[in-house]
């Protein structure tokens, strides 16, 4: 798993530690609401600091983990985190994508609610632009 910046977090250090060394078993151990509260707040870090307390892998595993055993969580319908500083206008609406598993039924579902026709292109991670 790759190396993270340190970043302040509420989050204590020996639970960090818990879930840098085995996050699997820790987002499986844990009672929903702590895993959703840990969820949360590492999202608060990453995206008002821009630093990660986890690897990206670490936290979609967990967030995986959440979904398998509470899918209808709202947790897992909310994009980012509360912004902490000032918002900035964008001229025109920046959409989300949504992750599609291939053992998850949810590409079939999708294609029959949008029939096409489709393009296909490459996400870049973690990157937005206008032009």
């Amino acid at each position: 798993m790759s190396k993270t910046k340190k970043a302040s977090t509420n989050i204590p250090k020996d639970i960090l530690k818990k879930i840098n060394e085995n996050p699997k078993q820790f987002a499986q151990d844990a009672d929903i609401k702590t895993l959703v509260k840990i969820l949360r707040s590492l999202s608060a870090v990453y995206y008002n600091t821009g630093e990660s307390l986890v690897s990206d892998e670490v936290y979609d595993l967990m967030k995986d983990i959440l979904d398998d055993r509470d899918p209808d969580n709202p947790f897992l319908g909310e994009i980012g985190a509360p912004v902490e500083k000032n918002k900035v206008m964008l001229p025109y609406p920046m959409g989300s994508l949504t992750k599609i598993k291939p053992e998850k039924e949810n590409l079939d579902s999708w294609l029959k609610k949008y029939s096409g026709p489709y393009v296909i292109s490459d996400k870049l991670d973690g990157a937005s632009a206008q032009y």
